[in-house]
């Protein structure tokens, strides 16, 4: 969508079917009864307990002048994990929040290089379960907080574009 002058608004709605990779999708016990026969990751082993998921986002860019373009966006996603033993346990590897946000920009030096700045910032969300720990018979609950926060810094260079600006 284009709004206004500069602006450009995009939605995204995405399935993601973690059930199709056994290292995401398995029960996080698998290895435990048999951890030769089963490794960590295998197709019968131990994954992340994750359940398929929508996800959705909002994003918006505001060109501000021929060389400055600013950005927005936010992301929603319901949490893949379970509440079965050991899944809070294995997503403190893998921490994945409810919302996301993010903001950022490309300034253009010229046609060829670009220089890319964001940053990105989960919101704080507690994931509690039952302890893998319990396995072994040492028991009891965890309660984690996914807060994750990310500064990217890039440059682009364009091969064939012509110089000049």
């Amino acid at each position: 969508l284009r709004p206004l002058t500069g602006l450009t608004v995009a939605v995204d709605v995405q399935r993601i079917l973690w059930h199709e990779i056994a290292a995401l999708s398995n029960p996080d016990t698998n290895s435990f009864a048999d951890p030769m026969g089963k490794p960590l990751g295998s197709n019968e082993g131990s994954g992340f307990n994750w359940r398929n998921e929508n996800t959705y986002r909002l994003g918006m860019a505001y060109k501000f002048t021929e060389h400055l373009t600013g950005r927005l966006g936010y992301a929603y996603g319901s949490k893949p994990p379970d509440a079965n033993i050991g899944s809070v346990s294995f997503n403190m590897f893998a921490p994945n929040a409810y919302h996301q946000v993010a903001a950022g920009g490309t300034f253009a030096l010229n046609k060829k290089n670009d220089v890319q700045l964001s940053y990105q910032r989960f919101i704080p969300s507690r994931l509690s379960g039952p302890s893998a720990t319990g396995l072994v018979g040492i028991g009891g609950n965890e309660k984690i907080t996914a807060a994750v926060t990310s500064v990217y810094v890039a440059w682009s260079y364009r091969m064939d574009t012509p110089g000049g600006l």
